[in-house]
C-alpha cells in the first residue's frame, strides 16, 4: 500500500510507498533550506508523544510553520505539498514548477519507490513528473 504520484494530463507515474513518499518530501524540504529540513523533521516526532503534549507541539510547530512561510523562508506552494494528506492530494503547475525550481540539478540514487520493481522510483522520475505538470499546465496528483 502507498501512493501513485502521476501527472494528471500525461499519465506518467510512480509508485512509493508512505515512507517513501515521506523521504520524497523531507528531501524537498531540505532543499528549501537546512532550516525548513530540519523544522519538517520535527514533525515525525509530535505524533509519537502523549495526548497534552501533543497538541501544544502541533500548535508550536505549526506557528513555525506559519512564520516560516510569513518570513517567505518557505514558500506556500511547497509548504501546500509538503503538508496535504499522503493519501491523497493535488498541487497546481505552479507549485509543481516552484518545486523544480528549488530541486535545480539535484539528482540522488535513492530509491523511493519499491525497490523489487524493475525501475523502482527515484528522484528523477519526480523531476520527470513535476516537468510534464509544468510543461502542460497541469495538477500533480498522488492517491
Amino acid at each position: 500500500m502507498g501512493a501513485t504520484i502521476k501527472c494528471k494530463k500525461t499519465g506518467r507515474e510512480m509508485d512509493v510507498g508512505y515512507f517513501g513518499f515521506h523521504k520524497l518530501r523531507a528531501k524537498i524540504a531540505e532543499l528549501v533550506s537546512p532550516k525548513v529540513g530540519k523544522h519538517y523533521q520535527m514533525y515525525d516526532g509530535i505524533f509519537s508523544m502523549p495526548s497534552p503534549a501533543k497538541e501544544h507541539a502541533l500548535k508550536s510547530y505549526n506557528d513555525e510553520t506559519e512564520r516560516l512561510i510569513e518570513r517567505k523562508e518557505l514558500s506556500i506552494k511547497i509548504a501546500d505539498f509538503l503538508y496535504q494528506s499522503d493519501c491523497g492530494g493535488k498541487i497546481r503547475y505552479g507549485a509543481c514548477k516552484e518545486i523544480l525550481r528549488v530541486v535545480g540539478d539535484y539528482d540522488n540514487r535513492v530509491i523511493y519507490g519499491y525497490a523489487g520493481r524493475e525501475n523502482p522510483a527515484r528522484f528523477k522520475d519526480f523531476k520527470e513528473i513535476l516537468k510534464d505538470c509544468v510543461d502542460n499546465k497541469c495538477f500533480m496528483v498522488w492517491e
